[in-house]
This record gives C-alpha cells, sequence and structure tokens, in this order.
C-alpha cells in the first residue's frame, strides 16, 4: 500500500495531469476496502500542500509574507474566490469528513445545500490542518517543510520574551540549570521549536 500510495502521490502531483481520478483492484474486498481508506487520507493532502504553498508564494511575491496564524485565513479567501464554496470544500476537506450527509449532497449534486454547515465546520478545523503541516506532521511525507517549499520562523522578539519568561524557571526548577543564562535559554527554545 505504500509503494501505491507513493505512485499515487506522483501522479497526482503531476501538471500534465489535469484529471485526477483512480481506479484501484484488488482480489480481496477486506484489502480493497482498507487500501481505499488508505488512499484517501493520503491523497487529500497532495491537493492541500500545493495550495498552501501557492498562497504562501503569492503573499510572498507581494511583500507581505503571513504568519502561521495568519495563513487559514489567507487561504480560505484565496480559493473560495477562485473556486467557489462547492468545489472548495470539494478539493480540501479532509476523508474524516466523508459520512457527513452536506457532503454526500455535494458529492451527488455538485452543490451544498442552502443551509449546510459544512462551510463552517471546515473553517474551524482549517487552522489545526495547516498548523499541523508546519508542526506534528511537517516531517511524515513529502511536506512543505520536508520539501524546502515553505518554513515557519519564529519572531524574534516574541523567542525572547519567552526565553526572558522561562529561563528563570527553569533556574528556578533544575538545580543544574541554576547558570541558564537568557542566551541559553533562547538557543534551548529555539532547538525545541525546531524539532516540533
Amino acid at each position: 500500500a505504500s509503494l501505491a500510495s507513493v505512485m499515487i502521490g506522483q501522479i497526482y502531483s503531476s501538471r500534465f495531469n489535469q484529471d485526477r481520478k483512480l481506479i484501484a483492484f484488488s482480489d480481496s474486498v477486506q484489502d480493497a476496502a482498507h487500501r481505499a481508506g488508505f488512499f484517501a487520507a493520503r491523497t487529500w493532502k497532495l491537493n492541500l500542500r500545493p495550495a498552501l504553498a501557492q498562497v504562501i508564494a503569492a503573499a510572498q511575491d507581494s511583500g507581505m509574507p503571513l504568519t502561521l496564524s495568519a495563513l487559514p485565513q489567507a487561504f480560505a479567501e484565496h480559493w473560495q474566490d477562485r473556486l467557489g464554496m462547492d468545489h472548495y470544500i470539494s478539493n480540501f476537506l479532509p476523508p474524516q469528513f466523508s459520512w457527513l450527509r452536506d457532503l454526500e449532497t455535494l458529492n451527488e449534486t455538485g452543490h451544498l445545500p442552502p443551509d449546510s454547515s459544512l462551510p463552517k465546520k471546515f473553517n474551524d478545523i482549517l487552522p489545526w490542518l495547516i498548523q499541523s503541516e508546519f508542526g506534528q506532521e511537517a516531517h511524515i511525507g513529502r511536506t512543505l517543510i520536508a520539501t524546502g517549499t515553505a518554513e515557519v520562523i519564529p519572531d524574534s522578539a516574541r523567542l525572547l520574551l519567552a526565553s526572558q519568561w522561562v529561563q528563570p524557571r527553569l533556574a528556578e526548577n533544575f538545580s543544574f540549570l541554576k547558570e541558564l543564562s537568557i542566551n541559553d535559554s533562547e538557543q534551548l527554545l529555539s532547538a525545541l521549536i525546531s524539532q516540533m
């Protein structure tokens, strides 16, 4: 399944593949069900990551680099304007939401119901999805961080404030860190952040 997932990733990320559809065959119903879920879980991020990269690049080109906290709103505005709400939801909603009735309606008719709560639900989880791409999932697969496409750089003033806050607490709670300087605590926090 992992090899197939890599091949799917290559096919879906090719600029020559404008019709991103896939049929996978298996000789076992149980294997087919497992692989379908596995492929769906792996491939939806292949839409999310390049879309994020485009939003980040556009902001960078305009001379207004984005903060991690501003990225979800910029992403939503950028893609909703270009795709419309129906296509936006169908392209970027994680497969964990496939059971929702509004998504079934969208898949069957091509349109969300007028009173759909799906856009709000998606906007509620979008910050988590984006932050996890730069956090806990930053080193799993071909992420924006792993490919060198994007990175998060901590604000130096806030890092210094955090270092000044954490230094006395570390020195007070750990006797072997009594001589810890502000500079040392800043290096410690930088190392910790780089491992996230």
